[in-house]
Parts: structure tokens; sequence; C-alpha cells
């Protein structure tokens, strides 16, 4: 979006979507984002602590089993881990029509990882934990006046962590 030279005073980001970007990625979008905001801007992300919920309820369930829906079994399968990005690889198989599956690499982000992130490239950070879900389930992060000092494109080169990867 910084690309349209477009300016906004509210970015939203919901759907607990965050574990869909690294933190290599999220520096990035982030950068995106808070260029693309008004100075007095506003970033509005609902999230879920996903680093308390693997304290609380485990990780060791290398194989999880969602609920039935819309006529699907999904089976959930831990099957690899990249330190580089920190993400965990899962694939995702449908019981009832196997040859449908998608593999996912996610990043599991806690609220404060999150949250000390935006404070990067905002001013002022507030979180408000969203009533009537589990404890420590679901919250929203706001991200106030975007500081504008990193910007998008200074992320157009990857680090030498990953260029050395394809030499």
């Amino acid at each position: 979006m910084h690309n349209r030279g477009e300016e906004y005073d509210i970015a939203l980001m919901w759907g607990s979507s965050s574990p869909h970007f690294n933190p290599w990625d999220m520096n990035k979008l982030m950068a995106s984002i808070s260029h693309t905001l008004s100075d007095n801007g506003l970033l509005v992300m609902q999230e879920a602590d996903r680093f308390y919920n693997i304290i609380v309820r485990g990780y060791r369930d290398i194989i999880y089993v969602e609920e039935e829906y819309e006529n699907k079994i999904v089976l959930d399968v831990f099957t690899g881990y990249d330190p580089l990005r920190g993400t965990c690889r899962r694939r995702v198989i449908n019981l009832k029509n196997p040859d449908k599956t998608a593999t996912m690499d996610l990043y599991y982000w806690n609220i404060a990882g999150l949250a000390a992130l935006l404070w990067i490239f905002f001013k002022d950070i507030d979180i408000i934990e969203i009533p009537g879900h589990a404890p420590r389930a679901k919250y929203i992060i706001l991200a106030h006046k975007p500081r504008k000092g990193v910007k998008p494109e200074d992320f157009n080169e990857p680090p030498y962590v990953f260029r050395k990867l394809e030499l």
C-alpha cells in the first residue's frame, strides 16, 4: 500500500493473522503500514497470545485434530522448525479428502513481542483484553502515531543470513 502514495487514518489487521508473518516479514509489513498511515494514524490489530496458549496447553501435541465442520475433519501435523525464521511448519490434511492438504510456516507470536515490535514503528502502544474469551485468549493491540523512521525500502535487500543461503 505504501507504494500507492496515499495516506490513511486507520489500518486494520484482524483475525489473529500474525502467525503468517515471521519476524523478518513482520518488520517489512509494519514499515509499510507505518508509512501508509497519517501522522496521527492508528493500527488496530486483533490477536491471540499463542505463546501463552502453548505454555498452558502445551505444544507436546505433534498431531492435532480439529473439530468437524463443513464436512471436514482437519488433521494438523507439526513437520519441522526453521530457526532462522522462527517458524513451525504445519501440514494440514482434510481426513475426508486426503488429497486436499496445505503446508504452512507459522510464527507463534505473543502479545508482548508483537507490542514491542510495533513500538519500533509507532510512538504509542496500548493493549486491551477482549472480554468474553478464555483468560489471556484475545487482545486488541492499538499502535498510534507512526514513527516513519524506518522506510519500507530499507527491507528490500534481505540480511546476510538469508543472502548467504542463496550463494
